[in-house]
C-alpha cells in the first residue's frame, strides 16, 4: 500500500521542461549611407529656409523642398527607394505638410493610397514579380528564340515577341528588359565569343541595342507595360480625357506593330552584326527549355490568370463594368489564393 502510493505520488511529479533555445541576437546597424544622407539633409533644410517666393504658399514651397530633397536621396542612394519616400511621408505629416485628416483643400497625408491608378501600378509589379520568379517569363523569350533564332535577325524577332507577349503585365522597361532578355542576351553573345569590346560587333552590341529599342516600342503599347503609363492617363483624365486600357491598346497597337516589325530590320541593315546565321543559339534555346522541364503548376496558373487578366483589361470595362485596377485585383486575388504570390513574398 505504502509502495502504491509511493508510486502514485511519483507519477504527479512534472517532468522538468526543457531548456527553450536563446533566440538569436538582432544585428542593429545604421541602414543608409549616412555620408551620402548628408546631400539630401543638406539640400532639403537649406531650401525649408530660404524665404517663400512671392506668389507662392510657404506650404507649397516646403514641399518642393521636401520633394527634392527625397529625388536627391533617391538618385543618390542613400536608402532603398521605398524606405526614402517612406520617410519622406513621415515627415510630411509630422511638418504639417499633407496633414493625415485633411482639410479643405488640402492633400491628405495618406491621399495617395486612395488612388486607384497607384494600386493598379503596384499590383502590376507584383505580378511581374511572379512572372520573372516562377521562371514563366524566361520560358517565354526561351520559346520565342527556338522558333525564329536561326539567324541572328530572327533572334531580335524573338526578343521582340517575347517583349510584346510579357509587356501587358510588366510595367517596368528594367524588369522585362534587365530581369529576362537580359540574361538570355547575354548567354547569346557570350556563346558566340562577343563581350564588350573589340568582340562586340560579333552578336552583342547589335541584339543589345535591339532589345532596348524594342523594349521602349512596348512600353507605349500597353497602358500596364510602365508605371508612368497609368499616371498619363490619370493626369489626361483631370483634363476630361478618359483612357482606359482598350483605348490606350486601340490607339497604340498599330504603330507599335509596324515599330516592332521595322526596328529589328532597320536596325540590322545600318548597325548589322558580323554573325548573320545562329543555328547554334535556336538549339540553345531548346536546350535551356528542355533543362526547365514541363511547365510547373505555378507557371500553368500564372499563365491563365494572365489571359485572363488581359481579357478583362480589354473587354472588362466594356462588357462586364469592370476597370483596370479592380481587373488587376482580381488577378492579384488569384495569385494569392493559389499561394503563388505568398510564397514569393515569404
Amino acid at each position: 500500500m505504502t509502495t502504491h502510493d509511493n508510486n502514485s505520488t511519483a507519477s504527479t511529479i512534472p517532468e522538468k521542461p526543457t531548456k527553450t533555445p536563446p533566440l538569436a541576437p538582432v544585428r542593429v546597424k545604421i541602414f543608409f549611407d549616412w555620408k551620402r544622407a548628408l546631400i539630401p539633409v543638406i539640400i532639403g533644410p537649406g531650401m525649408f529656409l530660404i524665404p517663400t517666393p512671392g506668389g507662392l504658399e510657404p506650404r507649397a514651397w516646403h514641399m518642393l523642398a521636401l520633394f527634392v530633397a527625397t529625388i536627391v536621396a533617391i538618385i543618390a542612394k542613400v536608402m532603398p527607394m521605398g524606405a526614402v519616400c517612406l520617410v519622406a511621408l513621415t515627415i510630411s505629416g509630422l511638418f504639417g505638410l499633407t496633414p493625415v485628416v485633411p482639410g479643405k483643400g488640402d492633400v491628405g497625408m495618406l491621399s495617395g493610397f486612395a488612388n486607384s491608378t497607384i494600386w493598379l501600378i503596384g499590383i502590376a509589379m507584383l505580378l511581374s514579380r511572379a512572372v520573372i520568379k516562377t521562371g514563366l517569363g524566361r520560358r517565354v523569350a526561351l520559346f520565342f528564340i527556338s522558333v525564329f533564332g536561326k539567324k541572328m535577325i530572327g533572334v531580335a524577332y524573338g526578343f521582340a515577341l517575347a517583349d510584346l507577349v510579357l509587356g501587358p503585365g510588366i510595367p517596368s522597361a528594367s524588369a522585362r528588359g534587365g530581369g529576362i532578355m537580359y540574361p538570355i542576351m547575354q548567354s547569346v553573345a557570350t556563346a558566340y565569343g562577343s563581350e564588350p569590346g573589340p568582340t562586340a560587333r560579333k552578336a552583342g552590341s547589335f541584339l543589345a541595342i535591339a532589345i532596348s529599342q524594342i523594349d521602349t516600342i512596348v512600353c507605349a503599347m500597353f497602358l500596364t507595360a510602365m508605371a508612368g503609363n497609368p499616371i498619363m492617363a490619370s493626369l489626361a483624365g483631370d483634363l476630361g480625357v478618359h483612357m482606359s486600357w482598350t483605348s490606350w491598346f486601340v490607339g497604340a497597337i498599330v504603330p507599335g506593330l509596324v515599330a516592332l516589325i521595322a526596328l529589328p530590320y532597320f536596325l540590322y541593315k545600318i548597325y548589322p552584326p558580323e554573325i548573320k546565321d545562329s543555328p547554334e543559339i535556336a538549339a540553345f534555346a531548346r536546350g535551356e527549355l528542355k533543362d526547365m522541364g514541363p511547365m510547373s503548376r505555378a507557371e500553368k496558373v500564372l499563365t491563365a490568370d494572365f489571359v485572363l487578366l488581359l481579357l478583362l483589361w480589354i473587354v472588362g470595362d466594356m462588357a462586364f463594368g469592370i476597370n483596370a485596377t479592380v481587373s488587376a485585383f482580381i488577378g492579384l486575388a488569384i495569385l494569392m489564393v493559389t499561394s503563388i504570390m505568398t510564397g514569393l513574398l515569404r
